[in-house]
């Protein structure tokens, strides 16, 4: 069998702030409850992915965030 690499080991992060501090909070026979230390998500929903895949999605975001800014959209506020 072949070993995976770091770049295709699996990931967990968190589906609202993208984060990789999730942590299973409740799991039983009826699911599983995940809760997000950076932002205090709380659900069942997580994404799953490669580490490849995740700094993709992180650049793409950046991307979204830079062209709303320059568009004068989502300017962050105190």
């Amino acid at each position: 069998m072949a070993r995976r690499t770091e770049r295709e080991e699996r990931v967990t992060i968190c589906p609202r702030c993208l984060g990789l501090n999730i942590q299973l909070y409740m799991g039983g026979s009826l699911g599983k409850l995940y809760k997000c230390i950076d932002c205090d998500y709380l659900g069942p929903v997580v994404i799953e992915t490669t580490f490849e895949e995740y700094a993709k999605l992180l650049r793409e975001r950046e991307a979204e965030e830079a062209r709303r800014l320059a568009e004068g959209h989502g300017i962050p506020t105190g």
